[in-house]
């Protein structure tokens, strides 16, 4: 999966209970998840850049939507 990457900090080392979802071609680490319990979901990179020329990023977006709804009908 393509990411655009504008930054000068990066991780160099992941939590326990993390997992890379993706990297840039030169190795940074871009986006990561909890692997288990409640949604947890961090990305370094616009992920929002790509909606207007590819659709591959939208899963991303609708699982967000997604939990923000579970999340409020749990209140």
């Amino acid at each position: 999966m393509d990411v655009n990457s504008f930054h000068h900090q990066c991780i160099d080392r992941l939590a326990n209970g993390f997992a890379i979802d993706t990297m840039s071609p030169d190795g940074i680490i871009e986006s990561i998840h909890k692997k288990e319990g409640s949604f947890v979901f961090g990305t370094q990179f616009h992920p929002e850049m790509f909606v207007v020329c590819s659709d591959s990023f939208l899963p991303v977006f609708s699982r967000l939507v997604t939990e923000g709804k579970k999340y409020l009908s749990s209140k």
